[in-house]
């Protein structure tokens, strides 16, 4: 028995499942922030088998500063860039997925209908596009392995789905015009 429609599960669709394994890769990736080591670290941790005349001076340095030898120290990278590059992706994912959604949930019978539901289509592609520069840019300023995410980055390119689902509208868009002329 077929399901008209309008009735129809939205995660039938293939780009919509690709849209959402894509956002799970890279909801995991950012949460793993990007495979950066992030982890605080002491001097001990950093200088192995310290010399006892070096320690004392290390000692000595930071008891000038008001510090401990033994504090934690954050890595390289500011704290508040790797979380604005989390956010930017995340907010891509949610924004291809939004767009998806709503593109789908207009089932086009007039011409504007279908203008609106091929501009959220557009966004969804849009959006794919700023993903992959965001991941370019990662690669510029950070010292990410994109190897480690080749697959995520695949997915990203295998959105072309969505301008095959695009284009399938062509035919609705055709039928309506011909209804109408």
């Amino acid at each position: 028995m077929s399901v008209l429609k309008n009735l129809q599960n939205l995660s039938d669709l293939e780009f919509y499942k690709c849209a959402e394994k894509l956002q799970d890769d890279i909801t995991d990736f950012a949460l793993r922030n990007f495979g950066l080591k992030r982890s605080p670290r002491s001097v001990n941790q950093i200088i192995k088998d310290i010399e006892e005349a070096d320690q004392e001076t290390i000692n000595g340095i930071f008891a000038k500063y008001g510090k401990k030898p033994n504090q934690g120290f954050n890595s390289e990278f500011p704290e508040w860039f790797i979380e604005n590059r989390k956010l930017h992706l995340i907010a891509f994912t949610d924004t291809l997925i939004e767009n998806i959604i709503a593109a789908n949930i207009i089932h086009p019978v007039t011409i504007a209908e279908c203008d609106q539901r091929r501009c959220l289509q557009d966004a969804a592609i849009g959006v794919c596009g700023n993903l992959y520069r965001e991941f370019q840019y990662l690669k510029r300023h950070l010292p990410i392995n994109l190897n480690w995410i080749a697959g995520t980055i695949a997915l990203i390119q295998y959105e072309k789905l969505l301008k095959g689902w695009r284009q399938s509208d062509n035919k609705i868009r055709n039928k309506i015009q011909n209804k109408q002329g």
